[in-house]
């Protein structure tokens, strides 16, 4: 796997939400954690780091509804029903054209990767597809599109070695 990105996780609910008063913003997983949440099944990655930063905080979540896709998310948070966790990636859209609101949660990230195989070799298009995926992940960083991304790539990391099958 080629690390690509870490972005900030924010919880997210309707228009008109009522977030707990704090100082910068970001509200904490404790907050978080006493909103009637829609969340990932398990084995999800984004519930495994949700329930991580829980414990750590020494809170549970209180998982209303399990939820695999981020457009139903997003449907049932408009509703103002439930919130959500989710990365900047899955809200921007909605919060860009005020369907829904949003707060930074404090010190809850998630990292995106690049998983490829170690023991196969990897064809041209895919090196291709990879540098593609890159670039454009880095434009949207530079840019501010991707307002809460920071990069993690390893240098050279858009041009794959071909990996030989031992």
């Amino acid at each position: 796997c080629e690390p690509l990105l870490t972005e900030q996780l924010f919880a997210v609910g309707c228009v008109d939400a009522r977030w707990p008063a704090v100082r910068r913003g970001a509200i904490s997983i404790a907050q978080v954690s006493r909103q009637p949440l829609m969340l990932t099944p398990h084995p999800n990655g984004l519930r495994r780091i949700i329930e991580r930063a829980a414990r750590s905080a020494g809170v549970t979540v209180d998982a209303r509804l399990e939820v695999e896709t981020v457009a139903l998310m997003l449907n049932l948070v408009r509703t103002g029903a439930v919130r959500a966790v989710l990365p900047y990636c899955a809200i921007y859209k909605a919060l860009e054209a005020g369907e829904v609101s949003a707060r930074p949660i404090a010190g809850t990230t998630i990292s995106w990767v690049i998983g490829t195989s170690r023991q196969a070799a990897l064809p041209r298009a895919a090196q291709v597809l990879i540098g593609s995926i890159v670039e454009h992940c880095r434009q949207a960083v530079a840019d501010g599109r991707w307002r809460t991304a920071r990069l993690t790539l390893r240098p050279g990391a858009a041009e794959p070695s071909t990996r030989i099958k031992p």
